[in-house]
């Protein structure tokens, strides 16, 4: 990533020459020995050793909100930090897209949908909510089984902060059920789902679809073929159609 660093007074801004790039971790390093006025003290400080930190930038596609998400889990979602749980959902949704070309024999792109939630059909957009808040209170649950104590865990990309001191969250394991059952219902209504018509960007069958290609799947039928049979009163002739 290129990108330019300005001072003004106290503040470092680090600025990216260009957009960011969907899906992507940056991770940001500065060097040892580095001063400058601590705020609001206005202490002179030297960095002793690097400091890094990371951010990442939109997630695409998220068939869903953090909000509704967090609603669906209840306070399992507290356990997790949003950068977790928002990976989370572009799986799923990754999953979902999947799921409904291998069922309907499409070929969509992850894009289809563009990056945001408000256009995606109802029943992806279910399928990633209920599978979403089912997996965070099934990963809640496996580490906050696994030992006692208020702990800061990581997992991969995953980060878990619970704790057995009033901290963690009462297992539910009705609410998991019906999550449970609310993703399988929807996936296998992704599963059952027929296209009737297909798509303006189809390419299942080997070529464009007709309204792309007018040529394609013409029948030249024969001169008399376009005529047909007009009847009158006690006469019959034939006009061109």
């Amino acid at each position: 990533m290129d990108f330019t660093v300005e001072l003004d007074n106290n503040t470092i801004s680090i600025i990216p020459s260009g957009d960011l790039t969907y899906n992507t971790v940056y991770q940001i390093t500065i060097d040892a020995n580095a001063s400058g006025y601590l705020i609001p003290t206005d202490e002179w400080q030297t960095l002793s050793t690097d400091y890094t930190f990371w951010f990442t930038s939109q997630y695409c596609p998220l068939f869903t909100t953090i909000g509704r998400i967090k609603i669906e889990a209840g306070n399992y979602a507290e356990s997790l930090i949003d950068d977790t749980i928002y990976r989370m959902i572009h799986k799923n949704s990754l999953d979902a897209i999947d799921i409904y070309n291998t069922s309907t024999n499409n070929t969509y792109s992850y894009e289809q949908y563009g990056c945001t939630w408000d256009i995606v059909p109802y029943l992806l957009r279910r399928y990633v909510e209920c599978k979403t808040a089912f997996d965070i209170i099934s990963l809640v649950d496996m580490v906050s089984n696994s030992s006692g104590g208020d702990q800061l865990k990581r997992l991969g990309d995953l980060t878990i902060k619970y704790g057995a001191g009033g901290n963690a969250p009462t297992p539910d394991g009705d609410r998991k059920k019906q999550l449970y059952d609310c993703w399988n219902e929807f996936l296998n209504s992704i599963k059952g789902i027929q296209s009737a018509v297909r798509g303006y960007y189809d390419t299942s069958k080997g070529y464009p679809h007709t309204t792309r290609s007018y040529r394609i799947n013409r029948v030249i039928k024969p001169e008399w073929a376009t005529a047909r049979p007009f009847t009158t009163p006690g006469d019959n002739w034939w006009r061109r159609i």
